[in-house]
């Protein structure tokens, strides 16, 4: 009778041993200590490290408005983007337009086009892939300067804001195409992410002007483009961008 006693204990000990234990949370660390100081204040801002990790998945809708040098419009979109974390990587972009309903896809299989529900073969899968990746990197700045192939230093040209500068190596960075570099501005009192600027072969600054609050995160709601000189100074207004129903889930 006594083995009877034991059994109930040997069964919850073998499936102790077999409950799946989550990684404990270890915040990234950059070799840069002011660099590290300004991100890890900038990941709080935005609803911290831990959390954002935590993401199954987010969605929104982007309109974009853009014009060319000489003031003329070339560009009035509105898509539906969807980025999954979990259990693996996906990002969708979907659209309507006088063809119907698209649906634009990139997976660890690769990229895949729908219109009204049927695969499409004939399109441009480079010049597709590059907008997937961008629609991705530039609402995951500034948790993406995580990622591999990133050189951060603080930079300590002004005393206004703090700025961070990552130079991407292309051979090792999956978000880049060449290994550009950008200059990243936080407020030093708020360590809201307001600005970034771009040198790649010409000068583009993004200012990032209103946040939206979806506890316990604040994501991107508005943004706008100019063509900028090398100091950061707008000289011309080229874009504008609005990031509507933010929807997310956490991992289970």
């Amino acid at each position: 009778m006594k083995y009877i006693y034991f059994l109930p204990i040997l069964i919850l000990i073998i499936s102790c041993e077999n409950t799946p234990q989550q990684a404990k949370f270890e915040r990234t660390t950059f070799k840069d200590a002011k660099a590290d100081k300004i991100l890890t204040d900038a990941f709080d801002y935005l609803g911290g490290e831990e959390n954002w990790d935590k993401l199954a998945w987010f969605s929104f809708y982007k309109y974009t408005l853009k014009h060319d040098s000489l003031g003329n419009e070339i560009e009035n979109t509105l898509h539906k983007n969807r980025i999954q974390f979990h259990p693996e990587k996906v990002i969708e972009i979907s659209w309507t337009d006088s063809l119907g309903n698209h649906i634009l896809t990139k997976n660890k299989s690769g990229i895949t086009k729908q219109l009204n529900g049927s695969n499409v073969t004939d399109f441009d899968k480079e010049k597709m892939n590059n907008w997937l990746i961008t629609s991705d990197f530039v609402v995951n700045i500034p948790f993406k300067l995580r990622d591999k192939g990133v050189s951060i230093n603080f930079d300590s040209s002004t005393d206004s804001q703090n700025i961070v500068t990552a130079v991407y190596n292309a051979d090792k960075n999956e978000s880049h195409s060449k290994s550009d570099k950008y200059w990243y501005y936080f407020n030093k009192e708020t360590n809201q992410f307001d600005t970034y600027l771009i040198d790649h072969g010409h000068w583009s600054r993004i200012d990032n002007i209103e946040y939206i609050s979806k506890p316990p995160f604040k994501f991107i709601s508005k943004r706008k483009g100019y063509r900028s000189n090398e100091k950061g100074e707008k000289v011309q207004a080229l874009s504008e961008y609005h990031y509507k129903n933010w929807r997310f889930a956490l991992k289970k």
